[in-house]
């Protein structure tokens, strides 16, 4: 597998620690499930800038990332996980957001309870300075205080929205291609160049959480039957044998925002209708007239 920003080959599984090689499992199925391009990701090519259908081609996937976001979130409070899964399927669009919030499901839907999506930001303590790095990923085992208030998005951040992971915290970045513990993961960061740029001296790499998943029974066995490629090789035996339904298709949905949510589905589906134009009677006679003759001589050889 290669790194998908310096494209230099990850570190063999086999030496790695058994947490991280599950935690990678989980980011490459999400990119196995939604293979899709990103705008901030074609914007790191030199050409995407200098030639001009390249740089079409980039604009024409951040509309229809936008496009996506309108569709699964009426308002910034309010993110419609299930649309917003199934819109990536459909598009094959998505930044990091996207990917992260696919990557947290997955770890929902294999057991993982303190799975979260955390926005990466930089605190100068010196300067008291804190700086958005315009990235998202996925974590797991990274401590919070309980009495933790989650930022808003739109209030001024302060020290207290920030949080540093513990040595045991494992990131989970599918967006760039990789997992690892948060200690080694920041500092891949500050060494790549597409983070770097944004780092001064003294800068240190924090996280800001947003609020759990908190998915009912249901939804999660829905979830499972919907993207069953999302489960480690490990939890698909299991995840049947707990669940007794096929991974093609569900057809029990006892929770009424399911069933509300899978009609939804049809509207990124739909497509604009083209209205016909009128033909007058004497084509309209005409095209009749061709398919009669067309059905008699089907019938004369084929039909005895």
């Amino acid at each position: 597998m290669n790194n998908y920003i310096n494209n230099t080959p990850s570190p063999s599984f086999k030496s790695r620690n058994i947490s991280i090689r599950k935690a990678d499992e989980i980011c490459r199925n999400v990119r196995k499930e939604f293979p899709v391009l990103s705008n901030s990701k074609l914007d790191c090519f030199e050409s995407a800038k200098k030639n001009p259908e390249c740089k079409n081609f980039v604009d024409c996937v951040s509309t229809l990332i936008s496009n996506l976001r309108t569709y699964y979130s009426p308002d910034n409070n309010y993110v419609n996980t299930f649309r917003a899964l199934a819109g990536m399927k459909k598009m094959r669009v998505g930044n990091c957001y996207e990917q992260a919030l696919a990557t947290s499901t997955a770890l929902e839907l294999n057991g993982y309870k303190n799975a979260q999506t955390y926005y990466l930001y930089a605190f100068n303590k010196e300067k008291n300075k804190i700086k958005d790095l315009d990235h998202i990923v996925s974590g797991i085992n990274i401590n919070q205080p309980k009495d933790y208030k989650y930022w808003d998005g739109v209030e001024t951040i302060k020290p207290e929205h920030l949080i540093t992971p513990n040595k045991e915290g494992i990131i989970l970045d599918s967006w760039s291609g990789f997992a690892d513990f948060s200690n080694n993961a920041f500092t891949k960061y500050k060494n790549e160049a597409y983070f770097s740029k944004n780092l001064e001296p003294g800068d240190k790499i924090v996280l800001i959480p947003q609020q759990k998943l908190d998915f009912s029974g249901s939804e999660i066995k829905h979830l499972t039957a919907e993207y069953p490629n999302l489960l480690t090789h490990e939890n698909k035996d299991k995840a049947k044998n707990a669940y007794s339904f096929s991974f093609f298709q569900v057809t029990e949905y006892p929770d009424e925002n399911i069933q509300n949510v899978k009609k939804s589905y049809d509207l990124i589906n739909t497509r604009p209708k083209v209205e016909e134009k009128q033909t007058n009677k004497f084509n309209e006679f005409i095209k009749k007239a061709k398919t009669a003759f067309t059905e008699k001589i089907i019938n004369f050889l084929f039909m005895g």
